[in-house]
């Protein structure tokens, strides 16, 4: 599988998510062909990618701060919206840390 050929509906769905709850996030390519969004300048981050955990599904796979597996410091398999309730609680508290 390439780039070419993964859906990213569920990373359009994020982008448009943190925009709703005006969150800090920038968009950058990431180096195996596919897209990473950081977040709060590196606090927690969503890629997708060619290798990426979910990617042959079109889910994402976060690191940081809001990952919520003690044994790994990355989860996938996720929708935007699974990611977007993890987000919502912290929004005006600051983010939770493992």
């Amino acid at each position: 599988m390439n780039y070419t050929e993964i859906d990213y509906t569920e990373m359009k769905k994020l982008i448009i998510g943190l925009g709703n709850l005006n969150i800090d996030f920038e968009i950058r390519p990431h180096h195996f062909y596919g897209i990473i969004v950081i977040v709060n300048n590196w606090e927690w981050d969503a890629v997708l990618f060619p290798g990426s955990y979910g990617h042959e599904k079109g889910l994402l796979e976060i690191s940081g701060s809001i990952v919520q597996n003690e044994y790994d410091d990355v989860e996938g398999y996720l929708t935007a919206e699974e990611i977007l309730n993890r987000v919502r609680p912290f929004k005006f508290g600051g983010y939770a840390v493992r």
